[in-house]
């Protein structure tokens, strides 16, 4: 018997047969706690997206609801609240105080980042299908619906007047974050857009995706002030630290730290065993996950450690937390 296999974003999977076409077993297993996106609030609370659909924070689990795939994860400043984006075009509304999801949102196009604007103190979300949406959560409902982009919205970013978002089809806009109105776009990057940031002072923004280039542009002008092509693969992830030192991660777990204010050259590490999904700042260290199921914690000098880890790849035997 020869057999085919399909598997979902969620935790099951099928089982054809190859000549005949009919479904020989419809079983459930659990999809591996691959992290796909991770958060940080204010006190170093991390909140983590992953391919089994589970709601984590600091590695332990919190919630969930329908088990599909999640892309995307929020948490406000406080560590009160924290929204997660899955690919059914869900986002849930869940309070963590409590551990209980508020309700639930659909979108247009399943979800793929989350951000908390701290100047407004909202979160918004960006989808696949080219839309950003702002949530109002005393009514329960988006007061905001942008078409922002003709493609996949990756990224996006604030600073106290903009909203920069990235897209997959390489473009990436900024627009003012109270009107809507696109009054910029960055131009340099070659392909698809995968992950933007803004450094502390608001003055700068960076951009990585697939043509493996890491860029800094100035927000006041949109011009492209540095740039360096250290990568040899796609990047998948990218932020400042509080001090304007800059991190990229790439699909096989090298990341670049890159003190270009002070001219220096990029410093280049394999940090992990699988791709560096979502890097973020806290304090004078930056916080990355990878798909090797790990979360961990890296400084300027290129020392880090591993504070959380929900598998491991490298065992025979799957072993989930």
């Amino acid at each position: 018997m020869m057999n085919l296999y399909g598997g979902s974003f969620g935790i099951n999977y099928c089982q054809w047969d190859f000549i005949d076409g009919t479904l020989v077993n419809g079983d459930e297993i659990l999809a591996t706690p691959s992290i796909n996106k991770i958060d940080v609030d204010k006190n170093g609370n991390v909140v983590s997206a992953s391919d089994d659909g589970i709601f984590r924070m600091n590695g332990h689990y919190v919630g969930e609801t329908n088990r599909i795939l999640n892309n995307a994860v929020g948490i406000s400043d406080d560590g009160k609240l924290a929204l997660w984006g899955d690919h059914s075009s869900q986002v849930h509304i869940f309070n963590l105080e409590t551990q209980s999801n508020l309700f639930s949102l659909p979108v247009k196009g399943p979800v793929n980042i989350i951000k908390y604007n701290k100047h407004d103190g909202k979160f918004w979300v960006g989808t696949y299908a080219g839309y950003v949406y702002r949530l109002d959560i005393y009514n329960k409902e988006w007061d905001i619906e942008l078409k922002a982009h003709q493609a996949a919205i990756k990224t996006m970013c604030f600073t106290k007047d903009y909203l920069i978002t990235g897209a997959s089809n390489g473009s990436t806009y900024m627009f003012d974050y109270r009107t809507l109105r696109k009054v910029k776009e960055l131009l340099g990057q070659a392909l698809l857009i995968n992950d933007i940031d803004i450094d502390n002072s608001e003055k700068l923004v960076a951009t990585v995706g697939r043509d493996r280039g890491v860029r800094v542009y100035s927000i006041e002008s949109g011009c492209l002030i540095a740039q360096h092509f250290k990568h040899s693969y796609s990047i998948k992830s990218v932020s400042f630290d509080e001090n304007g030192v800059l991190y990229a991660g790439d699909y096989w777990g090298n990341l670049s730290i890159w003190d270009f204010q002070k001219e220096k050259e990029p410093i280049m590490i394999k940090l992990a065993n699988n791709g560096i999904s979502s890097l973020r700042r806290f304090k004078e260290t930056i916080i990355a996950s990878s798909w090797d199921g790990k979360i961990y914690t890296i400084n300027s000098n290129g020392e880090s450690k591993i504070i959380y880890k929900l598998f491991d790849q490298e065992k025979n035997e799957l072993v989930c937390q």
